[in-house]
């Protein structure tokens, strides 16, 4: 299988040498292959067993088969190649071999075996809607779109009302700019599949993206689905503090006070949730030297720091707050501690030049 060919000596070509090289002054004989693959097996029961069992038996396709995926669960990819490519050398027709062998492809981050792979399943059985859907993910991966949307179109063809070749749709379109079909494909994943979860998450972010109302709406149904998971209430929040920040901007201080404590309300939520998360204390902070609390602002910017002791910006705003409140040292301090996290960031270098200065 000349396409593998790359794949193989990127993988084993480290290995093979260290090995190589440190056995071939005792012994010219000694196959450096064998030598390491006897070195991974012993002490590993299972690998020790099939290995056996190999050697009683070497036509066995299925042998082969399951000793890869023993040598992938130890993350030994190397000779979890030898052994899949084996399988599929006494039986080519197998799918589950080409499966094993594309997820050992992608594993290895060789998303052009992995394409090879599926290719090949497919054509062992057209309609194996599983390679297909796999196959319009690596396509995606890789941004081939026009690839894997020909792949999503095949599998609408069988089942038009299915989600995932939808999301799968929309993860295309999102990638490629193209907002209102993304929009449309994610609309369909939820209407085919309510408790979709990413598709929610997708509506929100493509919502708020847009300045849409119905963004918050999104991020609450994934709320509902999986209250657990940071990223919807923090999605929800950002939202109304961009909104509150462009009202700001255009001096509309009624719809900025408004979207600031639907922010502030959310942010709090999140933090209930997971009191670790130092981007909520530290939008919080900011929000609240908008709104010029300095105390509370200040409050939240340490949070941040206690919460994330390499959080550079939480020390420099942290300065900002000690400064307008006359507390120059203190100041000092966290804007030399912003770059000893952050070298190159200028602005609390600035700050410190013109504390010094004074």
């Amino acid at each position: 299988m000349l396409k593998h060919i790359s794949f193989f000596l990127c993988l084993t070509t480290g290995i093979y040498f260290s090995v190589h090289f440190s056995s071939c002054s005792c012994n010219h004989s000694v196959d450096p292959h064998e030598d390491s693959l006897t070195a991974v097996v012993q002490g590993n029961r299972q690998l020790m067993d099939l290995t056996v069992q190999i050697s009683d038996n070497p036509k066995n396709a299925d042998l082969y088969y399951q000793r890869s995926k023993a040598f992938v669960q130890i993350d030994s990819l190397r000779f979890a190649y030898d052994d899949i490519e084996k399988a599929i050398e006494l039986d080519s027709t197998n799918v589950k071999y080409h499966f094993l062998l594309t997820d050992i492809f992608l594993q290895g981050s060789y998303a052009e075996g992995a394409i090879g792979e599926l290719q090949t399943i497919i054509k062992l059985q057209p309609d194996n809607f599983i390679a297909r859907a796999k196959l319009a993910k690596v396509y995606l991966f890789v941004k081939d779109h026009q690839s894997s949307l020909a792949q999503i179109e095949e599998l609408l063809k069988t089942n038009e009302n299915n989600p995932d070749a939808y999301f799968l749709m929309g993860m295309n379109y999102k990638e490629l700019k193209d907002t209102m079909r993304a929009i449309a494909a994610f609309q369909k994943c939820v209407q085919y599949k309510q408790d979709f979860y990413d598709a929610f998450m997708q509506l929100g972010l493509l919502h708020s993206a847009q300045n849409k109302n119905l963004a918050p709406s999104y991020f609450d149904n994934a709320i509902r689905l999986d209250s657990s998971k940071t990223e919807a209430w923090y999605a929800k929040a950002k939202y109304y503090q961009d909104k509150a920040d462009d009202a700001d901007k255009l001096k509309n201080n009624q719809e900025a006070k408004t979207n600031y404590e639907a922010a502030k309300k959310t942010y709090r939520e999140l933090i209930v949730k997971n009191p670790q998360y130092e981007f909520a204390y530290f939008n919080l902070g900011f929000i609240y030297l908008q709104q010029d609390s300095i105390d509370k602002a200040l409050r939240h910017f340490d949070l941040a720091t206690k919460v994330s002791p390499q959080y550079a910006e939480a020390y420099y705003y942290r300065g900002l707050c000690e400064l307008m409140k006359g507390q120059k040292d203190q100041a000092a301090v966290d804007f030399q501690q912003t770059l000893n996290l952050k070298p190159d960031y200028s602005a609390a270098q600035d700050e410190l030049d013109k504390l010094d200065k004074k």
